[in-house]
């Protein structure tokens, strides 16, 4: 049929690459254990260490996410609402649907770290907890700090974690304890994060390394980063997600990087990617990004069920995470249960992504959603218009197969200032790109 033809050829045009921590949704309530850290604001003197007050932000996150019976906002869902100071708390904590909020601002200059903090209770707006830190800057008062935030949040809440009365969080740990390198690792990852000037992300991550070796998590991301910069494995992302692994064997995102990369060349290496990005999701329950990895691997192979548990649980973990909604929607799609993709899609073009996936072009018509049908086929003919004869098979098996065939083929391999379809759409896969 028209439709598997345009959804598989969609299927393998899907190859990206994301990177995107956990989280959980809970609904507001003052009864709930829930919170999203926000992203701290950035108040030292030269206004140039976001990448500072970001990581800072980002790793009490990491550290809260391993507190039992505490629901926390993916890092895709807390980012969102940096720089919008338009938005009171009540409002961004409205969205993602927690208790309550953790927001702060760092001041930095070259020899001390100022922190404040304060913790907001989501519905009222009141302010549970405030605090200042303010110490020497090196990397033992940075974590300690770090550990500070997050154990005196989880006090706080310890009346809401009712099941886990005596819970307790991890300690922050950067796995160095050289600063520059760790400065080099912040400001390597949020151009990585963004996507932004990536040949200068991978030579930050390249001087984070050198300043110090044996810095697992800088090859780790130097490998990510030199993956995502080429779009396919290189001999220099494929040596630093090999040396973080000989490092710290237990690197989540390292194992899920070098899964990938083992599959994209014939011979492909089927049950050693399957085994590694396993094993990636295994380590870390929350990492969302191996859990789609791992998703698409066994869309592949043909074991939709177990595609749709993961993608589903990804959805679960980060419901702002779109790459793994959207190829919810494919697999739902095809196991038959076409209601529920119809249902993830309009949640991806509520959420702000584009409606041009055409794979349920054939579900709207023959629904007579034909409201839907134009949408698609205008948001398609953004660069070039999907042929009326396709459309015309569509509704009609039996007019003009053969030349529906040779126009969709056609209208697949032509481009529109160079870009064809299937490379727009692998455009689109990268567009929510995060850790």
């Amino acid at each position: 049929m028209l439709v598997i033809a345009i959804g598989t050829l969609w299927a393998l045009a899907q190859a990206g690459f994301d990177l995107q921590p956990g989280g959980s949704r809970a609904e507001a309530s003052t009864r709930n254990a829930s919170i999203a850290v926000l992203p701290f604001e950035d108040l030292s003197p030269g206004g140039d260490r976001a990448y500072f007050a970001d990581g800072l932000s980002e790793e009490i996150l990491n550290v809260l996410m391993g507190v039992d019976s505490l629901a926390v906002a993916s890092r895709t869902s807390s980012f969102a609402y940096k720089d919008r100071g338009d938005l009171t708390t009540p409002a961004i904590a409205r969205e993602p649907g927690v208790a309550s909020v953790l927001e702060g601002s760092v001041r930095m200059d070259a020899r001390r770290v100022r922190v404040n903090v304060r913790l907001v209770d989501a519905l009222s707006g009141h302010t549970q907890w405030t605090r200042t830190y303010e110490n020497a800057l090196n990397m033992q008062n940075v974590l300690a700090i770090q550990d500070e935030i997050a154990g005196r949040v989880v006090r706080e809440m310890r009346t809401e974690l009712r099941t886990a009365p005596d819970a307790q969080t991890r300690s922050a740990a950067a796995g160095t304890e050289n600063l520059e390198a760790y400065e080099l690792y912040l400001r390597a990852r949020e151009l990585f994060v963004v996507r932004a000037d990536l040949p200068r992300a991978v030579a930050l991550a390249r001087q984070s390394v050198e300043a110090d070796p044996r810095f697992a998590r800088g090859w780790e991301l130097f490998a990510a980063a030199s993956f995502a910069q080429y779009g396919r494995p290189t001999v220099e992302a494929t040596d630093a997600a090999n040396r973080a692994l000989r490092l710290d064997n237990n690197l989540s995102l390292a194992h899920a990087i070098n899964g990938v990369m083992s599959n994209y060349n014939e011979p492909y290496n089927w049950s050693g990617t399957t085994n590694e990005l396993e094993r990636a999701v295994t380590l870390d329950p929350t990492n969302t990004t191996a859990m789609l990895w791992l998703a698409i691997e066994m869309h592949k192979l043909g074991f939709l069920e177990r595609s749709q548990t993961l993608l589903e649980r990804c959805v679960a973990i980060d419901s702002a995470y779109d790459r793994c909604r959207e190829h919810l929607m494919w697999v739902l799609h095809m196991r038959g249960q076409t209601d529920r993709a119809i249902q993830e899609y309009r949640t991806l073009v509520a959420n702000g992504a584009p409606p041009d996936d055409a794979i349920l072009l054939l579900a709207f018509i023959e629904r007579g959603d034909e409201a839907a049908v134009q949408q698609v086929v205008a948001s398609l003919a953004h660069e070039q218009r999907l042929p009326d004869v396709v459309l015309d098979a569509m509704r009609d098996p039996q007019s003009g197969r053969i030349a529906a065939r040779r126009a969709l083929r056609n209208w697949l391999q032509a481009g529109i200032s160079g870009i064809s379809p299937i490379r727009r759409v692998q455009a689109f896969r990268s567009r929510n790109a995060d850790r």
